[in-house]
């Protein structure tokens, strides 16, 4: 993946992440809008969820200190069934 936002692999773990949360979504009986999807490949970090009726994907960040917690909260609020 890269930090550019319309590198091909980036479209393409985001289509996988989409694809995932809404499988996971419809298996689950659960609201999309309540799931959240991370692409990471070690590097790079896209954060997407589904807002609104649509999907909304952050900009790709680099794995650091800050995007690692962001990452770590919402594994903890999914854990307690609250979206971020």
């Amino acid at each position: 993946m890269s930090l550019n936002e319309m590198h091909a692999h980036n479209r393409h773990a985001v289509g996988q992440v989409r694809d995932y949360v809404d499988g996971l979504a419809e298996k689950e009986r659960r609201e999309n809008s309540r799931l959240m999807g991370v692409a990471c490949d070690g590097h790079v970090l896209i954060f997407a969820r589904y807002l609104d009726g649509d999907w909304t994907v952050q900009p790709p960040e680099p794995v650091e200190p800050r995007t690692a917690k962001l990452l770590l909260q919402s594994l903890v609020s999914a854990r307690a069934e609250r979206p971020l």
